[in-house]
């Protein structure tokens, strides 16, 4: 049978739920993921997406429930940003500890993973949001993209979001469209909190450089007091996975904000990288601290080190650390940070991770111990030949992609290191995303 886009198929039944939190229904040599949906339901759907070996589509009418499923037929809006609701928290951590365990399993024949640390709030622990914007008969629309859609759904509720985010979703959707910000043809808006929600920062992505309207910035620093920042930032790259463009101009404040983990602080710049979910960064870092060996005398690379968080911890127990960042603001609010916090022994460097590994080995700097916290898309096979030549003791890595991690840690055993240590740590409640620490040592 050929499918097609906005085909309504009648009471299909998933058999599956899969790593991605979709239903999936199997027919011959052909998959339908659906949105929402959980294994052993029953519904009508509507296909959103279609290609010659798989589709993607949503419930139009939900028939059969999984006993699992929270609030049964009341919980069957467009799952975007939460699509793991649907279950309880309980379960959501058994979903996430049994995917972690199976890739384990299958991949490296390892079954000792640590059960999953759950995460301090199941809700309302993000301190970013970008939120989307289309014009409308000359009115701001403001909220997600539905997925595999370009249709913009204007959410009410914005409950993965601190409290003081929400405050500002809120003024901005009482007052987006009661001033003159149509010419500067807004296309979303960043918003970012600090972790004790004392100081804000928002970002205006724009298609252009017009001055956004000076009133309604006075009337949003006048209404919500925590706003240390304001940024206008144009859309001028190509790349459209990249959600920030080059040019910017601080509006209101500084480039900044002031964050804190533990007793070390650090400035955020509207274009950083910092970890989401404030109240569980701690956790994420002290399962990877305390889980590797580090003696006073070793040298440590902190690789992706971003502001130079966990490259600060290094630092209280090695004799020096070496990170290393492509994102040069990034750096200079990592050097920032060891001014402030009196950290005597760390070099940043901003560059490529590969080439400025290159440089280092042209030096004859070697590693006892490797630290890595790499995007989604995981480590180069050249990354990992240069440091696995350089035979460290440890190597720490930090994945918020168990299916790439899987597949480096592979790559490190082929080259002579063992798993030690498997720790998965819950940063994402209500998604399917999952971090995971691992230590791998020398064979």
């Amino acid at each position: 049978m050929e499918y097609k886009v906005n085909d309504v198929l009648k009471h299909q039944e998933t058999t599956e739920f899969s790593y991605d939190a979709l239903g999936v229904i199997r027919k011959k040599n052909y998959s339908i993921f659906v949105f929402g949906m959980l294994e052993n339901e029953i519904a009508d759907i509507k296909l959103v997406k279609v290609n010659s070996k798989f589709a993607f589509a949503k419930i139009i009418n939900l028939i059969k429930t999984n006993p699992k499923r929270i609030n049964g037929e009341n919980n069957l809006k467009e799952i975007t940003n939460n699509p793991l609701s649907i279950l309880s928290y309980k379960d959501q951590l058994e979903f996430k500890q049994n995917i972690v365990s199976y890739l384990f399993k299958r991949q490296l024949n390892y079954e000792n993973v640590k059960p999953i640390i759950p995460s301090i709030n199941e809700w309302n622990y993000r301190n970013k949001i970008v939120l989307f914007l289309e014009l409308e008969n000359n009115k701001y629309k403001m909220g997600t993209y539905e997925k595999m859609s370009h249709n913009l759904v204007e959410e009410t509720e914005y409950n993965l979001a601190t409290s003081l985010i929400k405050k500002v979703i809120l003024f901005l959707k009482h007052n987006i469209n009661r001033f003159n910000l149509q010419n500067n043809k807004l296309k979303r808006i960043m918003i970012r909190s600090n972790k004790d929600e004392s100081e804000l920062q928002i970002v205006f992505i724009t298609e252009n450089k017009h001055k956004i309207n000076e009133i309604f910035i006075e009337l949003l620093i006048s209404k919500i007091k925590e706003i240390k920042s304001i940024i206008h930032n144009v859309d001028d790259v190509k790349d459209k996975n990249n959600l920030l463009g080059f040019f910017f101009n601080a509006v209101y404040g500084n480039n900044f904000i002031n964050d804190k983990i533990e007793n070390f602080k650090f400035k955020i710049n509207w274009n950083s990288f910092f970890q989401i979910n404030s109240l569980q960064t701690s956790n994420l870092y002290n399962t990877m601290l305390n889980n590797i060996n580090v003696n006073p005398d070793d040298i440590i690379l902190d690789a992706y080190c971003g502001i130079g968080t966990i490259t600060s911890f290094l630092a209280k127990k090695a004799k020096k650390v070496i990170g290393i960042e492509i994102v040069k603001d990034a750096i200079l609010n990592a050097k920032e940070a060891q001014k402030i916090n009196n950290i005597s022994n760390i070099d940043f460097y901003a560059n490529d991770i590969d080439k400025q590994m290159n440089i280092l080995k042209s030096k004859n700097i070697n590693f006892d111990i490797v630290c890595v916290d790499p995007p989604r898309a995981g480590l180069s096979l050249d990354f990992i030949n240069l440091i696995t030549s350089q035979k460290p003791r440890e190597i720490a890595y930090i994945s918020c992609n168990v299916h790439t991690m899987v597949r480096d840690l592979i790559y490190f055993k082929e080259r002579g290191y063992d798993i030690k240590f498997i720790q998965p740590v819950d940063m994402f409640p209500q998604t399917p995303h999952i971090e995971v620490v691992g230590i791998l040592f020398k064979k």
